[in-house]
Protein backbone atom coordinates (compact mmCIF):
# COMPACT_ATOMS: atom_id res chain seq x y z
CA UNK A 1 0.00 0.00 0.00
CA UNK A 2 1.42 3.24 -0.62
CA UNK A 3 1.60 5.96 2.37
CA UNK A 4 -0.59 8.90 2.84
CA UNK A 5 2.32 11.07 2.49
CA UNK A 6 2.68 10.23 -1.70
CA UNK A 7 -0.80 10.69 -2.51
CA UNK A 8 -2.18 12.92 0.05
CA UNK A 9 -1.37 16.36 1.22
CA UNK A 10 -4.43 17.65 2.56
CA UNK A 11 -7.53 16.78 4.13
CA UNK A 12 -10.03 19.33 5.62
CA UNK A 13 -13.86 19.23 6.29
CA UNK A 14 -16.33 21.78 5.12
CA UNK A 15 -20.14 22.31 6.89
CA UNK A 16 -22.52 22.44 4.57
CA UNK A 17 -26.24 22.86 6.24
CA UNK A 18 -29.33 20.80 4.51
CA UNK A 19 -31.64 21.80 7.52
CA UNK A 20 -32.27 23.81 10.82
CA UNK A 21 -30.66 21.12 12.65
CA UNK A 22 -28.47 19.21 10.21
CA UNK A 23 -25.06 19.33 9.08
CA UNK A 24 -23.28 17.59 6.18
CA UNK A 25 -19.88 17.58 6.56
CA UNK A 26 -17.89 17.68 2.99
CA UNK A 27 -14.29 16.10 3.07
CA UNK A 28 -11.83 17.88 0.81
CA UNK A 29 -8.85 16.21 -0.61
CA UNK A 30 -5.82 17.65 -2.19
CA UNK A 31 -4.13 14.55 -3.91
CA UNK A 32 -0.36 14.72 -5.26
CA UNK A 33 -0.90 12.45 -8.10
CA UNK A 34 2.09 9.97 -8.80
CA UNK A 35 4.91 11.12 -11.37
CA UNK A 36 5.94 8.57 -14.11
CA UNK A 37 9.51 8.42 -12.52
CA UNK A 38 9.13 8.34 -8.97
CA UNK A 39 13.46 7.77 -8.42
CA UNK A 40 13.44 10.75 -10.02
CA UNK A 41 11.72 13.35 -7.95
CA UNK A 42 13.83 11.47 -4.82
CA UNK A 43 17.45 13.14 -6.59
CA UNK A 44 16.96 16.95 -5.51
CA UNK A 45 20.71 18.36 -6.27
CA UNK A 46 20.46 18.14 -9.86
CA UNK A 47 23.11 19.13 -12.31
CA UNK A 48 22.30 19.48 -16.31
CA UNK A 49 25.26 18.75 -18.61
CA UNK A 50 25.77 18.30 -22.68
CA UNK A 51 28.54 15.53 -23.60
CA UNK A 52 28.10 15.75 -27.22
CA UNK A 53 26.45 17.37 -29.98
CA UNK A 54 25.58 20.49 -31.53
CA UNK A 55 22.47 21.25 -30.11
CA UNK A 56 23.55 19.27 -26.75
CA UNK A 57 24.11 22.60 -25.00
CA UNK A 58 20.90 24.54 -26.41
CA UNK A 59 18.80 21.33 -25.35
CA UNK A 60 20.15 21.34 -21.34
CA UNK A 61 20.11 25.23 -21.09
CA UNK A 62 16.21 24.04 -21.68
CA UNK A 63 16.11 21.32 -19.75
CA UNK A 64 17.89 22.96 -16.74
CA UNK A 65 15.40 25.86 -16.91
CA UNK A 66 12.63 23.31 -17.32
CA UNK A 67 13.42 21.31 -14.20
CA UNK A 68 14.25 24.83 -12.62
CA UNK A 69 10.03 25.34 -12.94
CA UNK A 70 9.19 22.37 -11.41
CA UNK A 71 7.09 22.99 -8.11
CA UNK A 72 4.63 21.44 -6.03
CA UNK A 73 2.39 23.93 -3.50
CA UNK A 74 4.73 26.32 -4.62
CA UNK A 75 8.11 24.92 -3.61
CA UNK A 76 10.84 23.77 -6.24
CA UNK A 77 10.99 19.90 -6.72
CA UNK A 78 14.50 20.10 -7.66
CA UNK A 79 17.25 22.31 -6.41
CA UNK A 80 19.43 22.54 -9.91
CA UNK A 81 23.20 23.80 -9.20
CA UNK A 82 25.60 25.76 -11.71
CA UNK A 83 27.20 23.18 -13.53
CA UNK A 84 30.18 25.28 -15.54
CA UNK A 85 32.80 23.20 -13.87
CA UNK A 86 31.19 19.90 -15.31
CA UNK A 87 30.31 21.33 -18.84
CA UNK A 88 34.51 22.70 -19.21
CA UNK A 89 34.90 19.22 -18.15
CA UNK A 90 32.39 17.67 -20.69
CA UNK A 91 34.02 19.94 -23.35
CA UNK A 92 37.36 18.79 -22.57
CA UNK A 93 36.81 15.05 -22.97
CA UNK A 94 34.25 14.75 -25.77
CA UNK A 95 36.38 15.45 -28.29
CA UNK A 96 38.43 12.30 -27.65
CA UNK A 97 36.22 10.03 -25.80
CA UNK A 98 32.56 10.12 -24.63
CA UNK A 99 32.92 7.78 -22.05
CA UNK A 100 35.95 9.62 -20.50
CA UNK A 101 33.80 12.74 -20.25
CA UNK A 102 30.58 10.88 -18.74
CA UNK A 103 33.27 9.27 -16.27
CA UNK A 104 35.15 12.65 -15.73
CA UNK A 105 31.54 14.39 -15.07
CA UNK A 106 30.21 12.07 -12.04
CA UNK A 107 33.75 11.57 -10.78
CA UNK A 108 33.07 16.04 -9.93
CA UNK A 109 29.73 15.75 -9.76
CA UNK A 110 30.43 13.68 -6.56
CA UNK A 111 33.13 15.61 -5.55
CA UNK A 112 30.32 18.39 -5.79
CA UNK A 113 27.91 16.54 -3.62
CA UNK A 114 24.98 15.98 -6.08
CA UNK A 115 22.16 13.72 -6.11
CA UNK A 116 21.91 13.11 -9.79
CA UNK A 117 22.97 14.54 -12.97
CA UNK A 118 21.20 14.89 -16.52
CA UNK A 119 23.63 14.13 -19.57
CA UNK A 120 22.41 15.07 -23.13
CA UNK A 121 23.77 14.00 -26.49
CA UNK A 122 22.22 15.09 -29.80
CA UNK A 123 22.58 14.04 -33.63
CA UNK A 124 22.95 16.73 -36.19
CA UNK A 125 19.46 17.99 -36.91
CA UNK A 126 18.28 17.10 -40.38
CA UNK A 127 17.13 19.69 -42.38
CA UNK A 128 14.34 19.24 -45.59
CA UNK A 129 13.07 21.95 -47.96
CA UNK A 130 10.74 21.49 -50.52
CA UNK A 131 9.53 24.06 -52.66
CA UNK A 132 6.19 24.77 -54.90
CA UNK A 133 3.93 26.86 -56.41
CA UNK A 134 0.84 27.29 -55.14
CA UNK A 135 -2.21 29.46 -57.30
CA UNK A 136 -4.08 31.79 -54.96
CA UNK A 137 -6.83 34.88 -55.52
CA UNK A 138 -5.79 38.75 -54.56
CA UNK A 139 -8.30 41.73 -54.75
CA UNK A 140 -7.64 43.65 -57.73
CA UNK A 141 -10.29 45.57 -57.54
CA UNK A 142 -11.16 46.60 -53.34
CA UNK A 143 -14.62 48.27 -52.76
CA UNK A 144 -14.02 49.85 -49.47
CA UNK A 145 -12.00 48.52 -46.70
CA UNK A 146 -13.46 44.46 -46.81
CA UNK A 147 -15.26 44.09 -49.96
CA UNK A 148 -13.81 43.36 -53.32
CA UNK A 149 -15.51 43.45 -56.63
CA UNK A 150 -12.97 41.88 -58.76
CA UNK A 151 -10.02 39.20 -57.81
CA UNK A 152 -7.01 37.92 -60.19
CA UNK A 153 -5.10 34.60 -59.68
CA UNK A 154 -1.52 34.61 -59.05
CA UNK A 155 1.37 31.99 -58.46
CA UNK A 156 3.66 32.88 -55.42
CA UNK A 157 6.45 30.52 -54.07
CA UNK A 158 6.20 28.37 -51.15
CA UNK A 159 7.66 26.15 -49.40
CA UNK A 160 7.48 22.99 -47.01
CA UNK A 161 9.96 22.87 -44.21
CA UNK A 162 10.65 20.09 -41.62
CA UNK A 163 13.34 19.83 -39.12
CA UNK A 164 14.07 17.25 -37.01
CA UNK A 165 16.05 16.94 -33.60
CA UNK A 166 17.15 13.28 -32.25
CA UNK A 167 18.49 13.20 -28.85
CA UNK A 168 19.78 10.93 -25.77
CA UNK A 169 19.10 12.38 -22.10
CA UNK A 170 20.36 9.95 -19.47
CA UNK A 171 19.33 10.41 -15.35
CA UNK A 172 22.47 9.49 -13.40
CA UNK A 173 22.44 8.74 -9.65
CA UNK A 174 25.66 10.35 -8.78
CA UNK A 175 26.28 8.27 -5.42
CA UNK A 176 26.53 4.86 -7.49
CA UNK A 177 26.30 5.45 -11.34
CA UNK A 178 22.80 4.13 -11.20
CA UNK A 179 20.62 5.14 -14.72
CA UNK A 180 17.49 6.08 -13.22
CA UNK A 181 15.99 6.91 -16.51
CA UNK A 182 17.10 6.99 -19.83
CA UNK A 183 14.92 9.17 -22.41
CA UNK A 184 15.54 8.54 -26.47
CA UNK A 185 12.95 11.06 -28.10
CA UNK A 186 12.79 12.92 -31.23
CA UNK A 187 10.69 15.63 -32.74
CA UNK A 188 9.82 16.78 -36.02
CA UNK A 189 8.50 20.41 -36.69
CA UNK A 190 7.13 21.16 -39.93
CA UNK A 191 6.53 24.49 -41.27
CA UNK A 192 4.40 25.66 -44.50
CA UNK A 193 4.38 29.04 -45.90
CA UNK A 194 4.09 31.23 -48.85
CA UNK A 195 6.46 34.42 -50.13
CA UNK A 196 3.62 36.83 -49.63
CA UNK A 197 3.19 35.71 -46.13
CA UNK A 198 3.84 38.31 -42.90
CA UNK A 199 5.25 35.29 -40.55
CA UNK A 200 8.09 33.31 -42.70
CA UNK A 201 9.67 31.13 -40.20
CA UNK A 202 14.00 30.62 -39.72
CA UNK A 203 15.83 27.26 -38.79
CA UNK A 204 16.34 28.07 -35.19
CA UNK A 205 12.91 29.07 -34.17
CA UNK A 206 12.15 25.77 -35.60
CA UNK A 207 14.59 24.05 -33.67
CA UNK A 208 13.87 25.81 -30.22
CA UNK A 209 10.60 24.43 -30.87
CA UNK A 210 11.70 20.76 -31.42
CA UNK A 211 14.12 21.23 -28.09
CA UNK A 212 11.01 22.06 -26.36
CA UNK A 213 9.44 19.31 -27.22
CA UNK A 214 12.30 17.05 -26.05
CA UNK A 215 12.65 19.00 -23.06
CA UNK A 216 8.50 18.82 -22.11
CA UNK A 217 8.46 14.73 -22.47
CA UNK A 218 11.31 14.43 -20.12
CA UNK A 219 9.90 17.14 -17.62
CA UNK A 220 6.59 15.57 -17.55
CA UNK A 221 8.12 11.95 -16.60
CA UNK A 222 9.25 13.84 -13.08
CA UNK A 223 6.38 16.50 -12.26
CA UNK A 224 3.82 16.06 -9.46
CA UNK A 225 0.22 17.48 -9.92
CA UNK A 226 -2.04 18.42 -7.42
CA UNK A 227 -5.39 17.46 -7.48
CA UNK A 228 -8.71 18.61 -5.70
CA UNK A 229 -11.08 16.18 -4.51
CA UNK A 230 -14.41 16.97 -2.74
CA UNK A 231 -16.62 13.64 -1.10
CA UNK A 232 -19.86 14.59 0.93
CA UNK A 233 -20.02 12.35 3.43
CA UNK A 234 -23.25 10.89 3.93
CA UNK A 235 -25.19 12.43 7.34
CA UNK A 236 -28.07 9.92 7.68
CA UNK A 237 -28.69 6.06 7.74
CA UNK A 238 -32.56 5.90 8.58
CA UNK A 239 -32.50 2.29 7.91
CA UNK A 240 -29.72 1.52 10.96
CA UNK A 241 -31.57 0.35 14.55
CA UNK A 242 -31.55 3.53 16.92
CA UNK A 243 -28.22 2.13 18.71
CA UNK A 244 -26.38 1.90 15.27
CA UNK A 245 -28.01 4.95 14.33
CA UNK A 246 -26.68 7.02 17.30
CA UNK A 247 -23.08 5.86 16.51
CA UNK A 248 -23.44 6.60 12.84
CA UNK A 249 -24.39 10.31 13.59
CA UNK A 250 -21.93 10.70 16.27
CA UNK A 251 -19.19 10.27 13.51
CA UNK A 252 -20.64 12.36 11.57
CA UNK A 253 -20.75 14.89 14.48
CA UNK A 254 -16.71 14.06 15.31
CA UNK A 255 -16.60 14.64 11.19
CA UNK A 256 -17.90 17.68 10.95
CA UNK A 257 -15.71 19.09 14.43
CA UNK A 258 -12.92 18.39 12.36
CA UNK A 259 -11.92 15.04 14.31
CA UNK A 260 -12.01 12.41 10.85
CA UNK A 261 -10.15 9.97 13.08
CA UNK A 262 -12.93 9.44 15.55
CA UNK A 263 -15.32 9.46 12.69
CA UNK A 264 -13.90 6.72 10.99
CA UNK A 265 -13.32 4.74 14.29
CA UNK A 266 -16.43 4.77 14.45
CA UNK A 267 -17.74 4.25 11.21
CA UNK A 268 -15.14 0.89 11.34
CA UNK A 269 -16.75 -0.64 14.30
CA UNK A 270 -20.51 -0.02 12.98
CA UNK A 271 -19.02 -1.90 9.57
CA UNK A 272 -18.08 -5.23 11.49
CA UNK A 273 -21.69 -5.21 12.80
CA UNK A 274 -23.94 -4.18 9.69
CA UNK A 275 -24.36 -3.59 6.07
CA UNK A 276 -25.57 -0.07 5.56
CA UNK A 277 -24.63 1.94 2.77
CA UNK A 278 -23.96 5.21 4.16
CA UNK A 279 -21.52 3.91 7.31
CA UNK A 280 -19.50 1.39 4.26
CA UNK A 281 -19.69 4.82 2.25
CA UNK A 282 -18.16 7.11 5.00
CA UNK A 283 -16.10 4.31 5.88
CA UNK A 284 -14.72 4.52 1.84
CA UNK A 285 -14.08 8.16 1.70
CA UNK A 286 -11.84 7.88 5.13
CA UNK A 287 -9.80 5.39 3.53
CA UNK A 288 -9.54 7.36 0.19
CA UNK A 289 -8.33 10.25 2.24
CA UNK A 290 -5.58 7.98 3.71
CA UNK A 291 -4.63 7.02 0.39
CA UNK A 292 -5.42 3.68 0.43
CA UNK A 293 -7.74 3.29 -2.83
CA UNK A 294 -7.36 -0.16 -2.89
CA UNK A 295 -9.49 -0.45 0.73
CA UNK A 296 -11.86 2.61 -0.29
CA UNK A 297 -13.01 0.51 -4.05
CA UNK A 298 -13.47 -2.53 -1.56
CA UNK A 299 -15.81 -0.69 0.24
CA UNK A 300 -17.39 0.90 -2.12
CA UNK A 301 -18.44 -2.24 -3.78
CA UNK A 302 -19.53 -3.82 -0.59
CA UNK A 303 -21.90 -0.63 -0.66
CA UNK A 304 -22.95 -0.98 -4.48
CA UNK A 305 -24.18 -4.37 -3.85
CA UNK A 306 -26.26 -3.57 -0.68
CA UNK A 307 -27.73 -0.64 -2.97
CA UNK A 308 -31.59 -1.27 -3.96
CA UNK A 309 -32.00 1.79 -6.17
CA UNK A 310 -28.63 3.87 -7.85
CA UNK A 311 -26.78 6.25 -5.25
CA UNK A 312 -24.67 8.37 -7.62
CA UNK A 313 -22.08 9.49 -4.85
CA UNK A 314 -21.43 5.44 -4.59
CA UNK A 315 -21.07 5.35 -8.64
CA UNK A 316 -18.75 8.45 -8.37
CA UNK A 317 -17.05 6.72 -5.95
CA UNK A 318 -16.50 3.64 -7.85
CA UNK A 319 -15.17 5.63 -10.83
CA UNK A 320 -12.70 7.73 -8.91
CA UNK A 321 -10.93 5.26 -7.11
CA UNK A 322 -11.13 2.72 -9.68
CA UNK A 323 -9.10 5.92 -11.64
CA UNK A 324 -6.80 6.43 -9.17
CA UNK A 325 -5.64 2.90 -8.72
CA UNK A 326 -4.88 2.75 -12.44
CA UNK A 327 -2.60 6.33 -12.08
CA UNK A 328 -0.93 4.53 -9.01
CA UNK A 329 0.07 1.00 -11.30
CA UNK A 330 1.22 3.00 -13.86
CA UNK A 331 3.52 4.58 -11.97
CA UNK A 332 4.90 1.22 -10.45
Amino acid sequence: MRTAARNLQLATIVLLGLAACTVTPVLEMTIKRPVGNQAATELGRLAVVPLAGDEAQSLSQDLKAALGDVRLKKRPVFQIVDASELVALSRSHASRDSSAARSAVLAAATAMGLDGVYLSTTQPATFVANEYIKNVQVCVKPDGLLDCDGYQTVQVRCAEWKIRLEADVDLVRVENGELVSSFSASRQVDRDFCENEADIPDRESMLAKARRGIVKEIVSEVTPSIHKSKIRLKARAPALPPAEREVFEGGVEFAASGRLDRACAAWEGLSERVESVPVLFNLAACAEADGDYTRALGLLTRADSALTRPDEDVSKGLRRNRKRLDEQRAAD
